[in-house]
């Protein structure tokens, strides 16, 4: 009986190392797709963009995390073939929209409240060139937003 008690404490430690390290993965260390865009203070921690033509999108808050875009240890990564950021539609849905659809300067916007600090000394700026060959892809299947652990839809 001890040797079968020894068996299933090895695979239950193996369970959890696997999920251990899966959990990690969708934690958001970065694939060989993502670029380094910047250090930037755990305090700020919502991204926002700008997408050429002006429109704002929300990437990460408290409250909405998208696909394409992670944070491991306190520098901020981007993959522009992925991702995809929140706005609110003309009834104050949210949906699910991707980022990078043509090729030029992004602006993404780093700061502790997004909402009032866009301006202001709390937040910064960093620019961003998307050329042709790194315009947002369309995953299989693809993956939106959450807002409140919910699934926004494209």
């Amino acid at each position: 009986m001890h040797a079968d008690t020894a068996m299933k404490t090895k695979t239950v430690a193996f369970v959890l190392l696997s999920l251990l390290c899966s959990c990690e993965v969708r934690a958001g260390t970065p694939s060989s797709g993502y670029r380094r865009i910047a250090a930037i203070d755990p305090l700020q921690n919502e991204i926002g963009a700008y997408q050429k033509g002006g429109d704002f999108f929300f990437l990460k808050t408290p409250e909405i995390d998208c696909p394409g875009i992670v944070v491991v240890d306190g520098v901020l990564y981007v993959d522009p073939h992925a991702a995809v950021g929140v706005v609110w539609d003309l009834e104050g849905h949210p949906v699910s929209v991707p980022l990078f659809t043509r090729h030029g300067t992004y602006r993404l916007m780093i700061s502790d409240n997004l909402g009032t600090e866009q301006e202001e000394a709390l937040s910064f700026e960093k620019k961003v060139e998307v050329g042709s060959k790194d315009l947002y892809r369309t995953p299989t299947p693809q993956a939106g937003c959450t807002l409140d652990s919910k699934p926004v839809a494209f």
